[in-house]
């Protein structure tokens, strides 16, 4: 069975504008009906338990963390050979290789045809991830610095909990320098601040890039309905089904060079050391 490279990933170290951004595409997918955020018109998570279950019709409670990868690769092939039309597809994992030669990367790319990449700046990543899983600034900083760090990194032979696998993201400086360095396919960097600062041209832009037909209209009626008082407004009256159980809101505070201010300088430095080369790359030195 040929597999078509239809696949776009929208990827992300957590807590980056990823979700944001899946609000906009299913904004513009809505044309003019009710957008809802609970409903998002995206293609799931490379994580996703379900899914993989789903398409290659098997139990994955007593995989290892290495079969887990070789089907999940097998599975997303799959998902592209099936789909005559572009798949958006959420990924926090780095972009790694699953094998000692380092010739097989965990991400098949034979069935990608781009990925769009949000970045943001650490001191702003830092308490929102601290508020998303329910820690500390102190021991999220840890986690951010820390090149094993990973989510649903769970003990005793099991990769998974509930229905996400584990999905390793070490520091956020290798994070960021896996997906610049390694894809062989086109990948288009959207730093959060430019969601921000100048959001018609920046997802005009991540539009014009994954080929998407839709005009200035659409796009700026999208990016009304998703601003961040409209997105907390509707969890706040709906709930949101990606929230942690952890944390009050999923839609927090959606600001841009607020985090600095709750890091000591200590953290700061911290961060810094581990974090220098792609903080540099993307202007987040100073």
């Amino acid at each position: 069975m040929e597999t078509l490279n239809n696949i776009i990933w929208l990827a992300s170290y957590p807590k980056s504008g990823n979700t944001w951004f899946r609000s906009f595409l299913t904004a513009l997918k809505s044309e003019h009906e009710a957008f809802n955020i609970n409903e998002l018109k995206t293609d799931g998570i490379f994580s996703g338990k379900e899914q993989l279950e789903n398409v290659l019709d098997i139990e994955a409670d007593f995989l290892q963390q290495s079969e887990i990868e070789q089907f999940q690769r097998v599975a997303w092939n799959y998902t592209a050979a099936q789909s005559k039309t572009k798949k958006f597809v959420k990924i926090h994992d780095a972009f790694t290789c699953i094998d000692d030669a380092q010739s097989t990367t965990l991400i098949p790319e034979e069935a990608t045809y781009k990925a769009v990449y949000f970045v943001r700046h650490p001191y702003d990543v830092v308490p929102s991830l601290a508020n998303h899983n329910g820690k500390d600034i102190e021991s999220t900083v840890a986690f951010f610095n820390d090149p094993d760090a990973a989510f649903i990194n769970v003990k005793k032979k099991k990769s998974f909990a509930a229905n996400q696998f584990y999905q390793h993201l070490g520091t956020w400086n290798g994070h960021v320098k896996s997906w610049l360095k390694r894809p062989s396919f086109p990948v288009h960097f959207m730093r959060y601040e430019d969601m921000k600062m100048s959001p018609f041209e920046t997802f005009k832009k991540a539009i014009e890039f994954m080929e998407l037909d839709y005009s200035d209209a659409q796009i700026n009626e999208a990016l009304e309905m998703t601003k961040f008082e409209n997105l907390r407004k509707q969890e706040e009256e709906k709930g949101f089904l990606e929230k942690s159980t952890k944390t009050k809101f999923f839609f927090n505070k959606g600001e841009m060079n607020y985090g600095k201010s709750l890091l000591t300088e200590k953290q700061i430095e911290s961060i810094k050391q581990v974090n220098e080369e792609m903080m540099k790359h993307f202007g987040y030195w100073q």
